[in-house]
């Protein structure tokens, strides 16, 4: 019983990935709302993309990054495995359980092609 209350009592942690041209601080800023309502019963984890994004001359005091490279217009998208290593560096570093496994999300992605 003891076990399971212990268990019972340890936030849910949840791993944020930003979008494409963001960054961990823009990602935070986004979902203010929701840890602000959950902080009692999450703690909110922020990765920070492995790649500088592409932002065609943005500013770059922004920071964007990017969870891939597209060396060329007429290339394919690299850097997914990168990506992944660095997200399961995360994991294991704060100890998160995630249910999605990465492979399956590399996967789904790379047969979705570019959005």
């Amino acid at each position: 019983w003891r076990h399971t209350r212990s268990f019972m009592m340890t936030k849910l942690r949840v791993l944020f990935l930003h979008g494409y041209g963001q960054n961990e601080r823009v990602c935070r800023q986004k979902t203010g709302s929701l840890r602000k309502i959950l902080k009692a019963k999450v703690e909110f984890i922020f990765a920070r993309g492995t790649f500088t994004a592409d932002r065609n001359g943005a500013d770059a005091e922004q920071d964007g990054r990017s969870w891939w490279t597209r060396p060329r217009s007429d290339s394919e998208y690299e850097g997914w495995m990168e990506s992944i290593a660095e997200i399961g560096k995360i994991v294991q570093d704060q100890v998160i359980v995630i249910e999605l496994h990465l492979s399956f999300l590399y996967f789904g992605l790379k047969c979705a092609g570019s959005f």
